[in-house]
């Protein structure tokens, strides 16, 4: 009978699969701009049916990978997943950080702390839930939970972070290769929103590597980008 090689991680093969899923997320902007599934909706009623369809894909890659070296994770799938490994007493830490940086926020975009008059919860929450499951399964459930394997927990998630910061930024750059006006560029969105990015990043894996949850900076992550949403941001 032959014996099965053991599914080994290493720096470089780990690296190489996030770059892959990490790219692979800009594939949805060409399949939905250049192709049939174009007569797909972007967006109905306020909810992405689009973007959230192209992130459940993406995030699906990220988990088959996730399931193939599930052994050899920091943190396996049915430990990440644990509903009892949710962790209240940061969420709600995290809530009261987020009433007092997105109004800043506000303050530094619109010179005044604006509400967003297309506001819609029920949409925002069922947008952001989606972003929030498919993102944190992609840089903290993949990335961080294997890079953690094959280096130290501190340059896992520096690294990870990094990746969830390119993701944010990487489609702006694709859009001027294929024409787009360089004007139309949000700089200090972006100036805001890209440290910002990394910043979370850092924040969600740590999040996860005390709780050993990946529920509890879901939770956070969608709370996050909603009440972004409501301030005017995303």
């Amino acid at each position: 009978m032959e014996i099965l090689k053991p599914r080994k991680l290493s720096f470089g093969k780990v690296m190489l699969i996030t770059i892959f899923v990490t790219l692979f997320f800009l594939l949805g902007g060409y399949l939905h701009y250049y192709t049939f599934l174009s007569s797909i909706p972007y967006d109905v009623n306020g909810i992405h049916v689009w973007q959230s369809l192209w992130d459940i894909l993406w995030a699906s890659l990220a988990f088959v990978f996730i399931k193939y070296y599930n052994n050899e994770l920091e943190f396996p799938v049915n430990e990440m997943f644990n509903f009892k490994n949710i962790n209240f007493k940061i969420i709600l830490i995290v809530i009261f950080v987020i009433a007092l940086l997105q109004p800043i926020g506000s303050l530094i975009l619109y010179k005044k702390v604006s509400i967003s008059n297309d506001f819609n919860l029920f949409a925002s929450i069922i947008n952001f839930f989606i972003v929030g499951l498919t993102e944190e399964i992609v840089f903290r459930g993949w990335a961080m939970n294997a890079l953690s394997k094959v280096t130290s927990t501190r340059k896992a998630n520096i690294i990870q972070s990094i990746f969830f910061m390119l993701a944010h930024l990487l489609p702006w750059c694709v859009m001027l290769l294929v024409g787009g006006n360089i004007s139309n560029i949000p700089v200090l969105y972006l100036c805001l929103q890209l440290p910002m990015t990394f910043v979370t990043g850092c924040i969600f894996g740590r999040i996860m590597n005390k709780t050993h949850s990946l529920w509890t900076p879901i939770i956070i992550h969608c709370l996050w980008d909603v009440t972004a949403d409501l301030f005017g941001m995303m």
